[in-house]
């Protein structure tokens, strides 16, 4: 047996035997293509850390945050001008009372506003951080895992191919030197051991085409495009956190 023989039966063998171990977190170009979001991505692992950070996400953005700057500015407005008229007493003595009770309690809700403010504007934040930490798993991690992996299949097809085109031109030799020799049990077993090869050959092309899909590079090219859709798709509600959180600090320093 040849050196080049050897490498190749080894190289078969690893497929065929242990192909299970290799390939098994990697999934189907062509199936995963057609799926959205997180279950899209090519690996099991990668799926797993797609769906924490969404989870992620999910939880940081799910409390409902409601910096109403406008309506603390009016308040604060009504607040002001009450104060200012007990305390120039600008009020008859029998109107003191409620009005000192109303100032009071628009102080209160002032006061339970500005608090509000500041703990919506870390949960705001928190809502801000998780979204731009999924923008940044799919622009960074899921893409690099499609391209890293769809490089990796294609260079293996490629050597599968040759090995492939290498074990049929093997097996076309070795029947024609038996069809020469007829009766040669050596060129007969040359022959039946190149036939076996190159069935282990196309077994392994087969295996890789059903584990990868055979348009690997388009399958990746919408695999990619659909990561840069749903890292922008998340540029509105981004927006709408980062501005709750920009009403939350406005609310929080309003002094009164």
């Amino acid at each position: 047996m040849s050196r080049k023989q050897g490498r190749w039966i080894a190289i078969i063998s690893l497929i065929l035997l242990v192909g299970g171990v290799v390939y098994a977190e990697e999934l189907n170009f062509s199936i995963q293509s057609g799926k959205k979001g997180c279950d899209s991505i090519i690996t099991e692992r990668g799926q797993s850390d797609c769906a924490s950070a969404q989870a992620a996400k999910n939880r940081a953005c799910s409390v409902a945050v409601e910096c109403d700057v406008d309506r603390q500015q009016r308040l604060i407005d009504k607040y002001k001008e009450a104060k200012d008229r007990l305390d120039r007493g600008d009020v008859a003595d029998a109107d003191k009372e409620k009005l000192r009770d109303s100032v009071n309690a628009m102080k209160d809700e002032l006061d339970r506003n500005k608090s509000a403010a500041s703990a919506g504007r870390s949960v705001a934040q928190g809502c801000v951080d998780a979204r731009e930490a999924v923008q940044k798993w799919f622009a960074e991690t899921g893409i690099s895992l499609t391209e890293h992996t769809r490089d990796d299949a294609l260079s293996l097809r490629k050597t599968l191919l040759e090995n492939l085109a290498d074990a049929q031109k093997k097996q076309a030799d070795a029947k024609a030197n038996r069809d020469a020799k007829p009766g040669d049990s050596s060129a007969q077993s040359d022959y039946e051991r190149a036939t076996e090869e190159m069935r282990n050959a196309e077994k392994a092309l087969e295996e890789f085409n059903s584990k990868y899909g055979k348009d690997i590079e388009r399958n990746a090219e919408r695999l990619i495009s659909q990561y840069n859709d749903e890292k922008r798709s998340h540029e509105k509600p981004l927006s709408e956190a980062r501005n709750r959180v920009d009403n939350c600090k406005k609310v929080e320093d309003m002094s009164y």
